[in-house]
């Protein structure tokens, strides 16, 4: 009987299987296309203005052997090979670190720029990335806490300590609140001696503002444009003056904005979107500009190198 089933319905199950291996089997590849905005006035409480102030994001998912495939003949798809160095799991814990780090960095520059206090009570400093040839047993999402005995109050104390050690340099550190000792061996690398790590500050200070953010979200290039729209909001400027503005990039404390990637799907999304403005970081600025006289893209893209740039650009 079922012999008599496999012969004669042999295609069905070929089929099944086919289907099973193209959708279900990953490959180590994400699939990144055009995104959308993600509105930023409403992560917000209280905030109104007239027109809107939004983050262009990348749609990415895993890749299985149909959207590989697909990403071969769609130029608005990308298939970008996954980093074999970290797991899954640190992958999804450096993302949400560097999106709740960059929300706070842009909070503390929109207060600066806005000459209102606002004080850091204390900085935490989480490895972000351990090198293949590090010679030591520290964990991606280790806090380090003290070198060689010596507490760590800023991000200089971390480099000092290490280039003041010897050959072998302690850490201890906190790893899901336990308190362990690492330890690490110099080596040379582009002729400074290191133990091949990143450090990742996080900040802890009193806010007044209020505002929410996706639990999907990841990564540090939204912060660019979350510092523009609190700043908009404590300082009542409406910036925006009825457009629809859009942006991409990284913040640092100084204000500076930073390169990010996916900006060719970011500027798409942007103009799909009905954006006006699309403000992109210097090192993107070649590539966004030239995708706009490519496809004639009705925006207009604006190159900064920090915030207080953009404020002026929107002052105008």
């Amino acid at each position: 009987m079922i012999k008599r089933i496999l012969k004669e319905y042999w295609y069905c199950f070929f089929v099944f299987i086919l289907s099973f291996l193209l959708v279900f089997i990953k490959l180590p590849y994400t699939i990144e296309r055009t995104g959308g905005l993600i509105n930023l006035n409403d992560r917000i409480e209280g905030y109104e203005t007239n027109g809107s102030f939004n983050m262009a994001y990348v749609a990415s998912s895993d890749a299985n052997v149909l959207t590989y495939l697909y990403s071969l003949i769609d130029r608005n798809w990308d298939a970008i090979p996954v980093n074999k160095n970290t797991t899954q799991k640190e992958t999804d814990y450096l993302g949400k670190r560097y999106f709740q780090t960059s929300n706070q960095v842009a909070e503390l520059v929109a207060y600066k720029l806005a000459n209102k206090d606002i004080k850091i009570d204390k900085t935490h400093f989480y490895v972000t990335y351990v090198d293949e040839n590090s010679k030591s047993d520290i964990e991606i999402g280790d806090e380090i806490i003290a070198i060689n005995g010596t507490n760590i109050t800023n991000e200089n104390d971390i480099s000092e300590l290490i280039n003041q050690s010897k050959k072998t340099v302690k850490l201890t550190v906190l790893n899901n609140d336990k308190k362990l000792t690492r330890t690490a061996k110099k080596y040379t690398l582009d002729g400074k001696e290191v133990i091949g790590i990143l450090i990742l500050p996080s900040f802890e200070f009193k806010s007044n503002l209020k505002f929410k953010s996706d639990n999907t979200e990841y990564g540090p290039s939204g912060g660019f444009m979350m510092a523009l729209t609190i700043y908009d909001h404590i300082t009542n400027s409406n910036l925006a003056k009825g457009r629809i503005i859009a942006g991409t990039g990284t913040i640092a404390l100084d204000g500076t904005v930073g390169e990010i990637g996916g900006v060719k799907h970011k500027i798409k999304g942007a103009v799909n979107n009905g954006a006006e403005i699309f403000f992109v970081p210097k090192e993107n600025y070649k590539e966004a500009i030239n995708l706009k006289k490519k496809y004639n893209y009705n925006i207009d893209v604006v190159k900064i190198t920090n915030i207080q740039e953009a404020i002026d650009y929107l002052k105008k």
